[in-house]
């Protein structure tokens, strides 16, 4: 029997945890922190490319860095009870049970698979033109195609961030693990 060594379980481990490394969150990140760029971030990819993953490791590293919790807002836009409603409502229901002045305190706002809501580049276009402390981001699977046929561009108001889907010798590479696949 073959004796497996602990840095072979740990270096398994870690392949099947990739959210240990976060080597998107290095680019995307900076989108949302950076404080002197009034837009909001828009983060378009298939389905099942790791978006919503993406979203809540932003959110624990603003908890890191000391963001107030109730000023970090996160909603999954695709639940039914949310049929209907447009970003003003969602946010007006998150202001007023939080006792939240997004006007005054300097607030971060996720919307994950913001397709579902109706117009949204227009409401999102307003938020940013509106309220200069809130900074918003959302993510959705369709995004691009919505864009392509929105009458509202965004330009200047919004910046793009696409997270494709990887090869498996991308996905390896990223997590700095290129030795897992013997390329001749």
């Amino acid at each position: 029997m073959k004796i497996i060594s602990s840095k072979q379980i740990i270096k398994r481990l870690e392949t099947e945890n990739p959210w240990w490394e976060e080597p998107y969150l290095d680019l995307f990140l900076p989108l949302i922190t950076n404080r002197s760029v009034k837009r909001a971030v828009v983060l378009m990819g298939p389905r099942r490319v790791g978006k919503t993953v993406m979203l809540h490791h932003a959110i624990a590293n603003l908890l890191k860095q000391e963001v107030k919790p109730t000023n970090i807002f996160y909603v999954s836009v695709d639940h039914p009870i949310y049929n209907n409603l447009g970003l003003d409502e969602i946010i007006g229901y998150y202001t007023k049970s939080k006792k939240i002045d997004i006007t005054k305190e300097e607030t971060f706002l996720f919307f994950d698979e913001i397709q579902y809501l109706k117009e949204w580049e227009r409401y999102l276009k307003s938020l940013v033109d509106r309220f200069p402390l809130i900074k918003c981001i959302v993510s959705g699977s369709a995004a691009a195609a919505l864009r392509l046929k929105s009458s509202e561009s965004g330009a200047g108001r919004f910046t793009d961030f696409l997270l494709p889907p990887l090869t498996f010798h991308e996905y390896l590479y990223l997590l700095g693990k290129s030795d897992l696949v013997n390329v001749k």
